[in-house]
């Protein structure tokens, strides 16, 4: 178990192995081609997704565009909203695609993402958003899912 002397030392750990954060266009079938990267071992995403679909099929494509990102095996490592329209950070306001838990699992299970963890925080509507749940989601890509950029 993790003590709080050891956050620091974790998160030194962790900030000497970021290679960078840069930027990508998740609509894109190779939203790295601005970086000329390789396939990566993990990426991570906050309510990036739910942002930019607006619909099923558009949520589908993006996702299958990240996975396309990932290296056989790597990993996913989501924070994300299901339920609702809207949310605002500070005086931003920025629209949600409030998709259902099972059309979401169904469509990274439909991506080549196996769900490894899988937790939820529900919280009471606030006039900062309308979202049902926020949810953290742990995946792996499974190998030979076809998902290439």
């Amino acid at each position: 178990m993790m003590t709080k002397t050891d956050i620091p030392e974790r998160e030194a750990s962790i900030r000497d192995k970021i290679v960078g954060i840069l930027h990508c266009d998740i609509r894109d079938k190779n939203p790295f081609s601005t970086n000329f990267l390789p396939k990566v071992d993990i990426i991570t995403s906050s309510l990036c997704l739910e942002a930019v679909a607006t619909d099923l099929a558009s949520y589908e494509e993006c996702a299958g565009n990240m996975v396309g990102m990932l290296n056989p095996c790597g990993h996913l490592v989501i924070f994300g909203c299901l339920g609702g329209t809207i949310y605002t950070v500070g005086s931003k306001r920025f629209s949600s695609f409030g998709m259902s838990k099972d059309d979401l699992m169904s469509t990274w299970k439909k991506v080549g993402i196996e769900i490894m963890s899988w937790n939820e925080c529900s919280q009471p509507k606030q006039d900062y958003n309308d979202i049902d749940v926020f949810f953290g989601m742990v995946g792996r890509k499974m190998p030979n899912t076809g998902i290439n950029v």
